[in-house]
């Protein structure tokens, strides 16, 4: 019979010498940490802080639809509250806004696209306001933008305003001819 060798094992212990004083890795490994996270703060504050600031101007608008002349107004239009958003981000109003900004001042000239970039129109919930948002770098060059943003969208409403009402007036005019040929032929 052939009996197995067991494996040695074999006791080493620690260095001697004082048992309460604390190993030497462990007060690097705290002296490395705090280096790593002292650098790491510095370049998180200096990439935060070497940034361009961006700030916002923004203006309200309210934006009512013209009612029938038998309707009592309704107390918050959805609906054309998100039509009326999507018609200041149009193209027509920011090509006559672009072209008023190079008119105003000949520095202030920014094409279509950037300007939708730079814009926004927010519908405030549950009412018939919009807000008109600008950011950018320049906060005063961002109050005239969005001061003429709002300037150019209230002319273009009331030109709309306008025609709808002068199609409503040549349709009442019409039809009033055709009641009095009507009347004037049946008499």
């Amino acid at each position: 019979m052939n009996q197995r060798q067991l494996p040695s094992v074999e006791l080493i212990q620690g260095p001697t010498g004082n048992p309460a004083s604390p190993p030497n890795h462990r007060k690097r490994r705290w002296r490395i940490f705090f280096g790593v996270l002292l650098i790491g703060l510095v370049l998180a504050l200096a990439f935060v802080y070497g940034r361009d600031p961006v700030y916002r101007a923004s203006a309200s608008v309210l934006t009512v639809k013209p009612k029938d002349v038998d309707r009592r107004s309704a107390d918050a239009d959805l609906e054309h509250v998100a039509i009326q958003g999507r018609l200041l981000m149009g193209e027509a109003l920011l090509g006559r806004l672009a072209a008023g900004l190079a008119e105003d001042r000949p520095e202030d000239t920014i094409a279509v696209d950037r300007l939708r970039g730079m814009l926004a129109g927010t519908p405030v919930p549950d009412t018939n306001l919009l807000e008109l948002r600008a950011e950018g770098a320049t906060p005063e060059r961002l109050q005239r933008i969005v001061n003429r943003w709002a300037e150019t969208y209230e002319s273009f409403r009331a030109e709309e305003i306008e025609a709808i009402s002068g199609r409503t007036v040549a349709e009442i005019e019409d039809e009033q001819t055709g009641l009095r040929r009507r009347i004037e032929g049946a008499g």
